[in-house]
C-alpha cells in the first residue's frame, strides 16, 4: 500500500521500493498486485512499455475477479500498455471495461480513463469519437479542481479539434489551456503561439498567422521544431515572403529525422522558389522530392501494416479471452448446448416434415406430367392402331414399375445388340444439321430462346416418338431444361466437345451434367458409351 501511494508522488522511488521486495512465499493475489504496481510505477515514470508479458498476467487474474476493487485499475493499465504497444483495438476494449467497472467514488481514475481513451482515438484518427470522452474528462477535472489535468485535457482537445477542422473550438480550448497553465516555460508559450498561428493559417487569416509565427520556430522545444518549421514555410510562402519560406524549407530538408521534410520539398519546388534555383539544383530538388514522397507512401504502408497487425493481435487476444470464459462457465455452456441441441432436433424434424410434404407434392406433379405425356402419346397412336387409349397412371408405385421395366428393357437391348456408330446430328434434317454445324464451327452456343431447340426436339420426335415420354418416366417427371437439352444432344450423337460448344459450358461441366442425368435416370453411374447407346435406343 505504501508503494501504491508513493507511485502517485514519486514513481521513481516507488520503483526502487518494489525492486527491494522479496516475493518469496507470496500468494497469487499478492503476486498479481505486485505486478500491477510494477506496471503502474513504470507508467507514471514514463518508462516505455515494450512487452505485455506482465500485464497479461495481471489482466487474466483480475478479469476472473471483476468484483475486486483493483479490477478497474488493472483494466486501465492494460489499456495503457496495449495502447503503447500499438494494439489499439485491445487497448480500447480494456479502457471500456475499466469505464464500466469504475465506481462512482473513483472520479480521478475515471477521468484518466476518459482522457487516455480520447488520446488513443486521436492516434487512430477517430477525432469526432474522441471529443465526447475529453469533454467528460474535463467535467471531472473541474469537479476535482485539478488544474494540471484541466490544462492538459484542454490542450489535447484543442489539438483534436484542429485535426477535425473545427478551428474556433480549437482556439477556445487552447486559450483555456493557456489560462490554466502556471509557470510556463518560454518553449511552452512558443508552442501556444504556434497553435494560434496554425489556427489562423488554416482559417485563411495569413496576416494574423504572421504575427504569431514570428520567432516561434527558434523558441519551441526540439521535439516540436519540425512542425514549427513546416507551418513557418506555409505561412511565409502564402504571405509572399519567399526568402523566409525558403529558409525554413531548407531547415526542414536538412534535418534527416524531420517528419515534415515533404513539406519543405513542396515549398522549395513551388514555381516561385524553383525559378530562384540553378538548373542543376532544381533538378536535384525535384529528384529528392520524389524520393521523399516515396518514403512517405512507404511509411503509410507500414502504418497500414501496423493496423493490420494490431487487428490480428486483437483477434488472437479475443480468442484467448473466449477460451477462458468457456472454461469458467462450463456448466452454463453445456446447458446452452443441450438447449440448442433440442432446438436443432426440432428444427431438423420440422425440415424433414416440410421436405416430405414438398417431395410428395413434387411426386404428384411428376405423376401429372407423366400422365399427360402418356395420354397424349396413347391418343396419337390409338386411331392408327385401332386400340383403346392407355389409362392414366394413378400411383407412385405404378410409375416405379414402369420405370423399372423401361430400365430393364434398355439394359437388355444395349447388351444384346452391338453398339452402332451414329454420325453426329445424323437424326436431323439437312438444313438443321447445317445450322448446328455452323454453330459448332464458329464456336458459338445456341441461344436459350432460339427456335433451334424446338426444331431439334421435333426432329427427334419424328425419329423416336417415345423419346421424351421415356426420359420423363426415367426421371420421374423431374428434369430441367438444360438436362433435357443435354439428353437431346446425346441422342443426336454429338461429342462432349460439340455439346460444350452448343450449350455454352465447359467440357467438365457438361461431363458432370451427363453423369448427374445418368444417376437420375438409371440410379447408377455408367460409362459415356453406355449412356449414349441407351439414349439412341430410346
Amino acid at each position: 500500500m505504501a508503494v501504491d501511494k508513493q507511485a502517485d508522488t514519486d514513481p521513481t522511488r516507488a520503483m526502487a521500493m518494489l525492486d527491494s521486495i522479496d516475493r518469496t512465499g507470496f500468494s497469487e493475489r499478492n503476486l498479481r498486485y505486485y505486478d500491477l504496481l510494477w506496471i503502474k510505477t513504470r507508467d507514471k515514470a514514463y518508462v516505455p512499455h515494450t512487452s505485455d508479458s506482465v500485464i497479461s498476467r495481471v489482466a487474466g487474474y483480475y478479469e476472473s475477479r471483476s468484483r475486486d476493487r483493483l479490477y478497474p485499475e488493472a483494466m486501465y493499465y492494460a489499456g495503457r500498455v496495449y495502447g503503447e504497444l500499438g494494439d489499439f483495438p485491445i487497448a480500447l476494449d480494456y479502457f471500456h471495461e475499466a469505464l464500466d467497472a469504475v465506481p462512482a467514488s473513483g472520479l480521478h481514475l475515471r477521468g484518466n480513463i476518459l482522457s487516455q481513451t480520447a488520446r488513443l482515438l486521436d492516434v487512430v484518427r477517430m477525432y469526432r469519437c474522441a471529443i465526447p470522452y475529453l469533454k467528460s474528462a474535463l467535467v471531472i477535472d473541474s469537479l476535482e479542481n485539478d488544474t494540471f489535468n484541466l490544462a492538459y485535457d484542454y490542450d489535447l482537445l484543442g489539438g483534436i479539434y484542429m485535426r477535425a477542422d473545427e478551428y474556433d473550438s480549437a482556439m477556445y480550448c487552447y486559450r483555456e489551456a493557456e489560462r490554466l497553465a502556471v509557470n510556463l516555460l518560454d518553449e511552452d508559450r512558443a508552442e501556444m503561439d504556434l497553435n494560434y498561428a496554425a489556427i489562423h493559417f488554416e482559417k485563411g487569416n495569413v496576416d494574423s498567422a504572421l504575427i504569431y509565427i514570428e520567432g516561434v520556430p527558434e523558441r519551441v522545444a526540439e521535439v516540436t521544431r519540425g512542425l514549427a518549421f513546416a507551418y513557418a514555410c506555409h505561412i511565409y510562402y502564402e504571405a509572399g515572403e519567399y526568402g523566409k519560406a525558403e529558409f525554413y524549407a531548407k531547415e526542414l530538408v536538412k534535418n534527416p529525422y524531420s517528419a515534415n521534410k515533404k513539406t519543405g520539398y513542396m515549398v522549395l519546388t513551388s514555381p516561385e522558389l524553383l525559378r530562384r534555383q540553378p538548373i542543376d539544383s532544381a533538378t536535384r530538388l525535384l529528384n529528392d522530392y520524389k524520393k521523399e514522397i516515396e518514403k512517405h507512401l512507404n511509411k503509410h504502408d507500414a502504418q497500414a501494416m501496423l493496423i493490420q497487425n494490431a487487428q490480428y493481435n486483437y483477434s488472437l487476444h479475443k480468442r484467448e479471452r473466449i477460451k477462458a470464459e468457456k472454461q469458467k462457465e462450463r456448466i452454463e455452456f453445456w446447458l446452452n448446448i443441450s438447449f440448442v441441441a433440442i432446438l436443432l432436433l426440432l428444427i431438423v424434424a420440422l425440415i424433414l416434415i416440410i421436405r416430405y410434404r414438398n417431395k410428395k407434392i413434387e411426386t404428384l406433379n411428376a405423376l401429372s406430367r407423366i400422365n399427360k405425356l402418356i395420354h397424349i402419346r396413347a391418343n396419337l397412336s390409338a386411331t392408327a392402331k385401332g386400340n383403346e387409349p392407355e389409362t392414366f397412371v394413378e400411383s407412385v408405385q405404378e410409375v416405379d414399375m414402369m420405370r423399372a421395366a423401361l430400365i430393364e428393357t434398355l439394359e437388355k437391348a444395349s447388351t444384346s445388340s452391338p453398339q452402332k456408330t451414329v454420325n453426329p446430328i445424323a437424326l436431323l434434317n439437312e438444313g438443321l444439321s447445317s445450322t448446328i454445324q455452323r454453330y459448332i464451327d464458329e464456336g458459338n452456343p445456341i441461344p436459350d430462346v432460339s427456335d433451334i431447340w424446338n426444331e431439334i426436339e421435333k426432329a427427334i420426335s419424328e425419329y423416336s416418338p417415345d423419346f421424351k415420354a421415356r426420359i420423363m418416366i426415367l426421371c420421374r417427371g423431374s428434369i430441367s431444361t438444360n438436362e433435357y437439352r443435354t439428353s437431346m444432344l446425346i441422342k443426336c450423337g454429338l461429342s462432349l466437345t460439340h455439346m460444350a460448344i452448343l450449350l455454352g459450358r465447359s467440357k467438365s461441366s457438361i461431363s458432370g451434367r451427363r453423369d448427374s442425368l445418368c444417376m437420375k435416370m438409371f440410379d447408377k453411374k455408367l460409362t459415356s458409351s453406355v449412356i449414349e447407346q441407351r439414349m439412341r435406343i430410346m
